[in-house]
């Protein structure tokens, strides 16, 4: 074989190779969930679990095609001048719901695409969960994911159903969080890490260290992120509209 015959035999190897590859990659929305987080380094496995303590963004990654997630708070006003708190206490759910409605189709327009639940005053915590629940469902049917953050105990988790919970995450405690969360209150939605963000850096580095030692598996930190990317394909941009 002459060496320009030889030349382009091994270009149409690459060629050919390259097309593969690509045939291969892995790309959110359209590969299964399981091969894009096995496409996913430790590093990014650990970082698309954590927002920012003021919750405004999740992390990206564009070489997967995973987008970022925009986060509002509700408005403790509900935008209308009357707080939140004050229309609850009404106990009048179809008030709430239609408020909440209101506010979730409004945002939604400014491309926001989850809202972290309101915190309202009321003693009776019954009460509170009814109403914080008929909010967290406004918004979700809706498409907007509703956010829980700050949680701690699993009381509240049977009537408010959010999608996405905002909690104190470590490495010691996630499969246990999960198995509370999942087998006790018949959570089915996410777990997410919430601090600031000075903190983020030294949060992943625990993680992955926790993973490199043995002392969390990886495969309980996978469910976490399989369980995220769940939630990203609601969003509008992957639906196809």
């Amino acid at each position: 074989m002459s060496k320009r015959g030889l030349f382009s035999l091994i270009l149409l190897m690459a060629a050919m190779t390259l097309t593969v590859s690509c045939a291969r990659k892995a790309v959110f929305g359209k590969s299964p969930v399981g091969k894009v987080v096995a496409a996913m380094t430790l590093e990014e496995k650990a970082r698309i679990l954590v927002c920012e303590g003021d919750a405004t963004q999740t992390y990206a990654i564009p070489r997967l095609g995973i987008p970022s997630v925009n986060i509002s708070e509700c408005p403790s006003d509900l935008g209308i001048g009357v707080e939140a708190s004050m229309i609850a206490q009404g106990w009048n759910l179809n008030l709430v719901r239609e408020v909440a409605t209101a506010i979730g189709v409004g945002l939604k327009r400014t491309g926001t695409d989850w809202i972290v639940l309101p915190e309202l005053e009321i003693k009776d915590s019954r009460i509170c969960n009814i109403i914080t629940a008929a909010i967290a469902e406004s918004f979700q049917s809706n498409g907007i994911g509703a956010v829980l953050r700050g949680y701690e105990t699993g009381t509240v988790i049977p009537s408010v159903r959010p999608w996405i919970i905002m909690t104190r995450l470590t490495p010691g405690n996630m499969a246990d969080m999960d198995s509370v969360l999942r087998n006790e209150y018949s959570f089915d939605g996410v777990i997410m890490a919430s601090m600031e963000s000075d903190s983020i850096s030294a949060w992943v580095n625990t993680l992955v260290e926790s993973v490199r030692s043995g002392e969390l598996k990886e495969s309980v930190l996978d469910i976490y992120v399989e369980r995220l990317l769940g939630v990203l394909a609601l969003l509008p941009e992957m639906q196809g509209y």
